[in-house]
């Protein structure tokens, strides 16, 4: 036999149901902040200004000094791999829209293929080594860092 719920009693749980899900949601939320709180987001630099302005995340790596690849034979034996410093990483490709924006501001030249998308939000491609080197070093020098790469003149 099965009954219909009153009113009130639908009422009762209508306020039951929201409970839970209120709760879910709080502890969703929880979780959320203690992740942060544990694992910050990474840190962004500006580069550029005005309207050729943008910036870049990175994360840092640390573990400086860690040894060289260990191992006598085999595909990990190696005489390097090891960093005796620690370093910051970009954590996103770098886009169209940055190589352009670096380009008007530090004359690089920098060519990108036009294969495929040429959104601006997407990923630069088609730049050679030595672009790519010119635009780590660009980046470096706006900052106040030495250049990383040095070119035979």
């Amino acid at each position: 036999m099965c009954h219909l719920l009153n009113a009130c009693e639908l009422s009762l749980f209508t306020q039951v149901y929201a409970m839970k899900n209120l709760l879910k949601s709080l502890r969703f939320l929880l979780i959320c902040l203690l992740g942060f709180l544990l694992f910050p987001l990474h840190a962004q630099d500006t580069f550029g200004s005005g309207v050729n302005e943008f910036m870049i995340g990175f994360v840092e790596v640390g573990d400086a000094g860690n040894p060289d690849d260990s191992g006598t034979t085999g595909l990990y034996h190696s005489a390097y791999g090891g960093v005796a410093y620690d370093f910051r990483m970009g954590t996103y490709e770098i886009s169209r829209d940055m190589i352009n924006k670096a380009n008007a501001l530090g004359n690089l030249n920098i060519t990108m293929s036009h294969s495929g998308s040429s959104a601006l939000d997407r990923p630069a491609a088609g730049i050679t080594w030595n672009e790519a080197a010119r635009f780590v070093n660009w980046l470096n020098t706006s900052k106040g860092y030495p250049v990383a790469y040095k070119f035979a003149t």
